[in-house]
């Protein structure tokens, strides 16, 4: 706000018009005690509103001037009368007192409705019942009609005009017309500053202009300047709209007038209910004279919540969460589903993988009712025959798939479109002559060049750097078969995440699996980013598989069915299969060291809660050695032992909360910590540590007891002795 000095009468209906961002809900916030101004000040009957006590500022809010807002908050488990009743006791002379302020705003009978069984205009009606019903001297409104009908609108301006002959009413809205037809003053705001300031003048006034709108008395004679006036205002466009006739009504310019400072006499209020309002004042003094024990207590127990915390989210972790968390994060987007076939020689039994079958390959698809691709066995196909440079050595990247070839794939059309293939270039293959490569092993060629080393064509050559499409028509030799390239798909797996499994001198998690490049091996050959794809792979003489892969899901119910299909605790799973994927195995070696450190944290957890409790307890009892006479005080005046409780309670409860605050916010920064430095060090994707709402419901309680234990523990003694006696204690 800007230089803003207003006076309000007793009465009337007041508009605040503007924009949206101009001030008026912030002068409307400043006038009802919710907001400070940055300087200057509000007056209310001489008496400033910065100068009031939190008590007297609170009563009011709430018992000179009532709110109506254009999306009002009630009860909904109530009904319209105890809707209105809100914050007052539940008397007959209030029930009366609300059913009178229902029936003054057209609601009568309405009493006993549910408020979820009103229009949008009866709730506004409500609303203003409810700032009625405590006999305030001011309304305030805020976009009261934004939004309802034009009708509902009319309505509610109608009663507001008529409320105002008792009531001072300010308005905030954009709607001019209804200002200017029911409002006594109207203040335009700008930019926080009042442009103009205008009051309904009795009769003999003029034509006011506001906005694109013109308003023009019934009873005022356009003189030949105002005339003209209006007619160069239409030719700029600058008037839309113009307002004539007998509802049209004139203002003049507001006479300010001095602010009266007169205080007047303190009203007589209702007691405001609050459970903590009058112990506030007699733990406050004794907390701020025993900080530095209060501060020991909250730092010890906070420690205490904190490795407790720490405890309860390492041993709650959960192996199929973790696992399903993995796959449903991991970057080799899919799984890799291998035979297992058991042998008996009369000796020895032992398991080796065996081939799948189509027939096993469909068991799988219909048991998942997903698509799922069979692969072949890896061909040894030498791409470094189609290079046209050399090859670095230390290129782990393209090392990888040159060692071990392509695998040989079927061109299925439902698996491609649900594991998300798209084609850079060219398309499916058209007959048994022709193939689909990926977007891996055509970028090896883009880095390397092509060339035909088989008719060793020169015009087939192709220089680093080319375009897919370049690709398309080119030959490529395949298990001692040529066929011709016919499309290039792409794929979502993410192969950048395994770089650091290529690096022997950076410590990972594949320096407990073996050899750095073995690894990275197993996260290429669990994929299908390194094949190729045929109409008929029997044309090549594949007939059975050395692995089916499936997509992944990206649903964390879907995953967890494929998990537990291949759990060997699952008697309806799936037997005599198994899958991989290059994160599981991660997975598995971090959750085998979890009990190792949750046995850490539970140990030093509750070393520290041993600790914080003789603290809390030699704390209370100081404090309630010191408080005997002002017990013994309130007991004789009356006080239940109950009452004495309650004055001493937000005390522990503030104690306990605050520890167990510092408990519940390394109890959600924990995981995140813990799981960003497995995935950076372990190349881990999932989140294996989580934070669970019975965590939290822990970390809440376990301080609370110890701090309300703490002080029963302290008063009980007190509290179990006669007054007489408690007045008569030493200090």
């Amino acid at each position: 706000m800007k230089n803003v000095s207003l006076s309000f009468p007793h009465n009337g209906l007041v508009f605040l018009l503007g924009e949206s961002g101009c001030g008026k809900s912030t002068l409307l916030s400043i006038l009802g005690g919710l907001a400070k101004p940055t300087s200057g000040d509000v007056f209310f009957f001489g008496k400033s509103l910065s100068s009031m006590s939190e008590d007297e500022i609170t009563a009011y809010r709430n018992f000179d001037n009532g709110f109506v807002l254009q999306e009002n908050v009630f009860i909904d488990d109530l009904d319209v009368s105890r809707n209105v009743m809100l914050g007052l006791k539940e008397s007959e002379e209030n029930v009366s007192a609300a059913s009178e302020s229902l029936k003054t705003v057209g609601l009568s009978g309405f009493d006993s409705r549910m408020i979820n069984e009103l229009s949008g205009g009866q709730k506004q009606r409500v609303a203003i019942a409810r700032a009625l019903v405590k006999k305030c001297s001011m309304m305030l409104c805020d976009e009261p009609t934004a939004a309802l009908d034009e009708d509902t609108a009319a309505r509610i301006f109608s009663l507001l005009k008529t409320l105002s002959s008792d009531h001072l009413i300010i308005v905030a809205c954009h709607d001019r017309d209804a200002a200017f037809r029911y409002g006594d003053r109207i203040i335009e705001m700008n930019d926080g500053s009042v442009v103009r300031d205008l009051t309904a003048a009795p009769s003999g006034g003029g034509i006011v202009y506001s906005g694109d709108r013109v308003f023009i008395p019934k009873e005022h004679s356009m003189t030949t300047d105002e005339f003209a006036e209006l007619a160069n205002r239409l030719k700029k466009n600058e008037v839309t709209k113009i307002f004539a006739g007998p509802k049209t009504r004139s203002f003049i310019p507001t006479e300010q007038k001095e602010i009266d400072r007169k205080v007047e006499a303190d009203k007589k209020r209702p007691n405001l209910f609050s459970a903590f309002s009058t112990p506030k004042r007699l733990w406050l003094s004794s907390l701020a004279k025993r900080k530095r024990r209060y501060v020991l207590s909250v730092a010890v127990l906070g420690l205490a919540c904190t490795m407790f915390g720490s405890a309860l989210v390492c041993s709650s972790y959960d192996v199929r969460r973790a696992n399903i968390d993995t796959l449903l994060h991991a970057s080799a987007d899919v799984i890799a589903i291998r035979k297992e076939e058991t042998f008996d020689d009369g000796s020895i039994s032992y398991t080796k993988r065996g081939q799948l079958s189509k027939a096993d390959v469909e068991t799988l698809s219909s048991y998942f009712d997903l698509p799922i691709m069979g692969v072949g066995a890896k061909q040894k196909t030498s791409f470094i025959n189609y290079r046209i440079g050399q090859i670095s050595s230390s290129d782990d990247y393209t090392i990888v798939p040159l060692g071990n070839g392509v695998g040989i794939a079927e061109a299925n059309r439902a698996f491609f479109e649900s594991s998300n293939f798209k084609f850079v270039a060219g398309a499916y293959p058209e007959n048994d002559e022709s193939m689909v490569i990926s977007t891996e092993i055509a970028n090896f060629f883009r880095k390397y060049g092509y060339k035909d080393f088989v008719s060793e064509n020169p015009e087939l050559t192709l220089e680093p750097g080319f375009e897919y499409e370049a690709l398309i028509g080119k030959p490529l030799r395949v298990s001692d078969v040529e066929l011709t390239i016919s499309g290039i798909v792409k794929f979502t797996t993410d192969y950048s995440r395994y770089k650091g499994l290529q690096n022997s001198d950076e410590w990972s998690a594949a320096s407990y699996f073996g050899r750095y490049l073995d690894e990275y091996e197993r996260c290429v050959e669990d994929d299908f980013a390194w094949n190729v794809y045929l109409k008929n792979p029997k044309s090549l003489g594949v007939d059975s598989y050395e692995k089916a892969v499936m997509t992944i899901p990206r649903n964390a119910t879907a995953i967890g069915r494929i998990y537990d299909a291949f759990d060997e605790n699952n008697a309806n799973g799936l037997t005599g299969f198994t899958m991989s994927n290059p994160h599981l195995k991660i997975t598995n070696f971090i959750v085998m060291n979890m009990d190792v450190f949750s046995g850490f944290f539970w140990v030093f957890g509750g070393l520290f809660a041993t600790i914080a409790i003789l603290i809390i307890i030699h704390l209370q009892l100081t404090i309630m050695a010191s408080e005997k006479r002002r017990i013994g005080l309130y007991r004789s005046m009356g006080a239940s032992k109950a009452s004495v409780i309650s004055i001493y309670l937000p005390q522990a409860i503030i104690l306990s909360f605050a520890s167990a605050l510092l408990g519940i916010i390394f109890l959600f920064a924990m995981p995140a910590i813990v799981n960003a430095v497995i995935a950076n060090e372990f190349i881990y994707v999932g989140a294996l540590l989580s934070t669970q709402f019975w965590h939290v419901l822990v970390l809440l309680g376990i301080p609370l007891f110890i701090a309300i234990a703490s002080l029963a523990l302290a008063l009980m003694p007190s509290l179990g002795k006669e007054p007489f006696i408690l007045l008569k204690s030493d200090q």
